[in-house]
């Protein structure tokens, strides 16, 4: 009771709005990420209690709304002052330590040193051969499907084959065999692993149990996962010298010298979370910009207009040219606001800091809430509709006046800061590419329209778990 008192009346955070059993006990929080609709819950918690921007939802945590909130964790401080470090969420222990988990922001900055030459835009234009080779196949396969099939399926597919190929030079070969590989079978297992250890580690008493609330079948699959993934990454580096193909690891391994006494075990850990995190996970963007495409005639026919009216061939289709169409920049942005591939707040432990004007006493964790932001009508005009429009600049014949307010810094898809996404331009390139092939070569259209609502059949914990999306694809004619 004195607890519950102290936590109502006088914590640091007591102040701020928010569910009452938010700020006496993590079961609210709880609650809120084993619905597996967090996103919406803290959407929603702001509608209905974020009178000032911030919204408390655990005891000691708030999460605001603003983009000079967000700029304030995430950015470096000024004058050496005091940096927010990484909530226990994502922070692995000494033996599993990657530049995704690791919580030391020296360390990080050392591990990022080693990734980041293998995402310079230089070095990604030596992975474009490799994407194309993957797409050539994915387009012959699928074209032979006249009966339609599960898109959704098909594109995690594609983004595990080109993953493999580019983190460690290895095919799954998923598309040619058009059958998934364990890997995104156990995908959604892998998410909930993770929810349920940094949930669970809220309730101390219960922390040791919490591996009884995971199936027996996910268990032995994350772990069988994480041993094949790193059999893989460890006979890549086994076989650096023998490799004619640039992928991730070559250059990162070369920039570190080859230290593999040292780096071995956090190149193993980084190149798993890579390959996971960073491409099956991002096959749920690219499902969405089709599934939005589908579901909005005038613009699909506005992106097919510009591709084929650009491109004489799908050899011509360079990324160099991609660059320069500002409607396909506009479906990507517009994809990337409307599904937020991580959509919860990356958490941060303040120092004692002040956060887009209000006072946050140390020790308290803050975030963003991202998907909150950008489905917000304070910074986007009509948020949940699918409107490249507001993307182009007021020159442009399709641009319209009503998004003239919109607040485009409240759109940060790859985080900003000292720890903003390293694979940006691999995912950009990923994006632009596969959109444009398959715009120039197929007249597509979504078998169950009206069957799927992407929002409502969405499923959150760490990983999308996405919607059955069934399309067909009509071979483009054309004549000489």
């Amino acid at each position: 009771m004195l607890r519950s008192v102290y936590l109502l009346r006088f914590h640091p955070l007591s102040r701020f709005p928010g569910p009452r059993i938010a700020a006496i006990s993590n079961t609210w929080y709880a609650y809120a990420w084993f619905s597996g609709k967090y996103p919406f819950i803290i959407a929603n918690a702001f509608k209905k209690y974020g009178v000032g921007d911030v919204v408390r939802i655990a005891p000691n945590e708030v999460v605001f709304l603003t983009p000079q909130a967000y700029h304030d964790i995430y950015t470096p401080p000024k004058s050496g002052g005091p940096t927010f470090l990484k909530s226990d969420m994502h922070v692995g222990g000494e033996s599993t330590t990657s530049i995704f988990t690791e919580g030391n922001p020296e360390k990080h900055r050392a591990m990022r040193r080693v990734w980041d030459a293998a995402f310079k835009n230089a070095m990604v234009k030596q992975y474009h051969p490799s994407i194309n080779q993957h797409l050539e196949r994915f387009i012959s396969k699928v074209e032979g499907l006249q009966e339609g099939f599960n898109l959704t399926e098909w594109l995690e597919w594609l983004y595990l084959d080109i993953g493999g190929s580019l983190t460690f030079n290895h095919d799954y070969d998923c598309v040619a065999k058009g059958r998934e590989d364990k890997i995104i079978e156990t995908a959604p297992g892998v998410g909930w692993f993770f929810t349920v250890r940094f949930v669970m580690r809220r309730f101390p008493l219960l922390y040791p149990l919490h591996m009884f609330l995971l199936p027996l079948k996910t268990l032995l699959s994350s772990l069988d996962i994480s041993k094949t993934t790193e059999n893989a990454v460890s006979s890549r580096i086994e076989r650096q010298n023998e490799l004619k193909d640039k992928d991730y690891m070559s250059v990162a391994f070369d920039d570190a010298g080859g230290a593999r006494t040292t780096q071995s075990r956090g190149f193993l850990t980084a190149g798993a979370s890579i390959l996971i995190f960073g491409h099956v996970e991002s096959a749920a963007v690219i499902t969405a910009a089709f599934y939005f495409l589908m579901n909005n005639s005038a613009s699909l026919e506005r992106l097919n207009r510009e591709i084929r009216t650009t491109f004489s061939s799908s050899d011509s289709i360079t990324d160099d040219a991609l660059r320069q169409l500002p409607w396909l920049e506009a479906v990507i942005n517009e994809t990337m606001r409307l599904h937020t591939n991580v959509p919860y707040g990356l958490p941060r432990i303040c120092p004692g800091a002040t956060i887009d004007g209000s006072y946050i006493a140390k020790g308290c964790v803050v975030s963003s809430a991202a998907f909150a932001t950008t489905h917000s009508s304070r910074y986007f005009a009509r948020p949940f509709d699918f409107r490249p429009e507001r993307w182009l600049s007021s020159t442009h014949e399709y641009y319209e006046d009503v998004f003239a307010e919109d607040v485009r810094t409240a759109f940060r898809p790859f985080s900003i800061g000292a720890r903003k996404c390293i694979g940006q331009p691999v995912a950009m390139l990923l994006m632009r590419m596969v959109l444009a092939k398959i715009c120039f070569e197929f007249d597509i259209e979504m078998i169950n329209k009206g069957e799927v609502n992407w929002n409502r059949d969405l499923v959150f914990s760490t990983i999308w778990r996405k919607p059955e999306v069934f399309a067909r694809f009509h071979p483009v004619s054309r004549n000489g």
